[in-house]
């Protein structure tokens, strides 16, 4: 048991992972590595399982480093594959994005945002983060049974600045009262 603190140099985000069961392995530094996690993000239960790229295209810096992602947290699943330019910085992301929240509202709280949307949200699309980044392209799904298509972007504040977020989306019908 532990936890870990993670502070954006650049902003005043301040993370914590805790560390319930932790484990990582692989046969050798040339076969794909696993990685299981059980904890909280931020004081959220949480877990998360991952199958890498092999240890030794880790330490290359020429090539992404491919991982196939699934994290659970308050009912929801995030399922991620692609490539990381930077991996322990969780920088230079690129690759397919798969969503369901059964309340959006739940989970951007556990990340420290307000939201008074308890709908659920399914979706999928291609997940891009270059430094302060993130951008969710491609976007196809549904928000409380309204299909769309759209983006999502977020640029982090830097310290004592908000961070940007905009959404650009387009619905055939859109009725959160359904």
């Amino acid at each position: 048991r532990g936890e870990v603190i993670y502070r954006n140099a650049a902003s005043a985000l301040e993370l914590r992972v805790g560390l319930d069961r932790v484990a990582m392995a692989a046969a050798d530094a040339k076969t794909d590595a696993r990685l299981t996690w059980h904890g909280s993000y931020n004081g959220t239960p949480a877990t998360l399982e991952a199958i890498t790229d092999s240890f030794d295209v880790l330490r290359r810096s020429d090539v992404p480093f491919g991982a196939t992602v699934t994290m659970e947290v308050v009912g929801g699943r995030i399922e991620f594959r692609g490539g990381l330019a930077r991996p322990l910085d969780f920088d230079g992301v690129r690759g397919a994005t798969r969503i369901n929240l059964p309340d959006v509202g739940r989970f951007l709280a556990a990340l420290g945002a307000t939201a008074d949307l308890p709908a659920p949200v399914a979706l999928t699309g291609e997940l891009i983060r270059d430094d302060l980044d993130w951008r969710l392209d491609e976007v196809e799904g549904e928000v409380a049974g309204n299909a769309f298509r759209g983006v999502f972007e977020l640029r982090e504040g830097l310290r004592g600045v908000p961070d940007a977020v905009r959404l650009t989306a387009a619905f055939g019908t859109l009725d959160l009262d359904a």
